[in-house]
């Protein structure tokens, strides 16, 4: 029994240990190197350079507005099994709706994906104003 409780102890000091490596490292790297788009739509251009994931528009013509999320920033993403996923918000902008819409560079796979802001943790110092 006394084994099992010093494996559980040892194992929440490593899980500690590397969400503290993990934030460091986010510490360390300057968001600004990564390309984004923040304040206003993304157009082509902006999906070509790699500082944009999606555009949003009805037969040609933008629909949307910016949102008021902090961009960049870092997040992770919740996958459809539970699982999180590190990476960097590089785009945020209203649907029509009103739903937040992300525009995500994951850092795991470096790839690109899009999703709804209730799947992301926020890790910036600026959280969503509703």
């Amino acid at each position: 029994m006394k084994k099992n409780i010093i494996i559980f102890i040892f194992l929440i000091f490593k899980l500690n240990a590397e969400e503290s490596n993990i934030k460091e490292s986010i510490n360390m790297m300057n968001l600004r190197t990564f390309k984004f788009v923040a304040g206003r739509l993304a157009n082509e251009q902006d999906i070509n350079n790699g500082a944009a994931v999606f555009l949003q528009q009805v037969e040609g013509r933008r629909i949307g507005e910016p949102s008021d999320i902090l961009v960049p920033q870092y997040a992770y993403l919740t996958n459809e099994d539970g699982s999180k996923e590190l990476g960097i918000i590089i785009q945020a902008e209203k649907a029509p709706n009103k739903d937040d819409i992300i525009g995500f560079y994951s850092l795991a796979k470096d790839d690109f994906s899009v999703a709804l802001l209730n799947e992301f943790q926020l890790l910036g110092k600026n959280k969503p104003r509703h």
